[in-house]
């Protein structure tokens, strides 16, 4: 992931052994972007645009008095309705649970990392234990395809605004190396 910018994605529903029929479910993504911390987490935990990059929302609605976001959308033909609340535990640090909807009562974590020149590594992660499920092949591939799309939009996205905001200059002259006077 962090040598060649690979967008890594993990999706599983898996048997609890002593507690049948209950699983698992968990899903880890990760991915580099080449920006700095501050402009990765601008664009990741600004909710509402979630449902103008990612063609598989077909609404996100967050408020900023509750922390909650209201989303809908899906994969095929399968369409779910989720209320999510998050919280910051620290400045790198974001927790979220669904509240409400589809997937009710699922945690997880977002994680900022900064690594220097190379840009930043967000990590993605959520968990929950349950007796009804989608079809697995859904809830794994499907979920794996969302997310990597996803990663892939949204690095995209932070990338070219971070071009953007370089070229723009906010109408100074931008100021050019200069040559050191003396060694």
């Amino acid at each position: 992931m962090l040598d060649d910018k690979e967008i890594i994605v993990n999706a599983n529903l898996q048997d609890i052994p002593a507690a049948v029929p209950l699983k698992k479910y968990s899903f880890y993504a990760g991915m580099l972007v080449g920006a700095s911390i501050e402009q990765v987490r601008q664009v990741i935990t600004n909710y509402s645009l979630y449902s103008k990059l990612i063609p598989y929302v077909d609404r996100a609605q967050y408020s900023e008095k509750d922390h909650r976001l209201k989303i809908e959308g899906g994969i095929w033909s399968f369409k779910l309705r989720s209320e999510v609340l998050f919280k910051q535990v620290m400045n790198r640090w974001v927790h979220y649970q669904i509240v409400d909807g589809h997937f009710s009562g699922l945690e997880g974590d977002i994680y900022f990392e900064s690594l220097g020149e190379k840009g930043s590594a967000v990590y993605f992660t959520g968990e929950q234990i349950g007796k009804l499920w989608p079809p697995k092949f859904v809830i794994e591939r499907g979920a794996e395809i969302v997310f990597e799309f996803t990663a892939r939009k949204m690095r995209s996205y932070i990338e070219s605004e971070k071009r953007t905001d370089k070229g723009a200059g906010n109408g100074k002259q931008q100021e050019l190396p200069q040559p050191r006077g003396r060694l």
